[in-house]
């Protein structure tokens, strides 16, 4: 049984560089729905990826407060890996704004 993941993005902000790392480097479908008012992307995520894909996908993203990650972080697979990407891109995203 495939899972699907549905995630909705304030801002609209990363949201792109999320798109292509996740079908780039982990090769799972994506579906992106805009709001009315073209302020949040609602993105639809399904397909199966792995602790590796998600692993590749941190060290594509450039982040730039890596420094706070676990020297070696632990993916999980499947969906629980897939949040752990967004959220880690959100707080670096969120981080990214408070510097300016």
């Amino acid at each position: 049984m495939r899972l699907k993941l549905q995630v909705t993005i304030k801002g609209r902000v990363y949201y792109e560089r999320l798109s292509k790392v996740l079908i780039g480097l982990c090769g799972i479908s994506l579906e992106k729905h805009f709001t009315n008012d073209n302020d949040n992307v609602t993105l639809t995520i399904e397909g199966d990826v792995f602790a590796e894909d998600m692993s590749l996908a941190i060290q594509s993203l450039n982040l730039t407060f890596t420094e706070l990650l676990d020297i070696y972080p632990v993916w999980k697979d499947g969906m629980l890996g897939l949040m752990q990407i967004i959220t880690i891109l959100h707080l670096d995203e969120t981080m990214r704004v408070r510097k300016k």
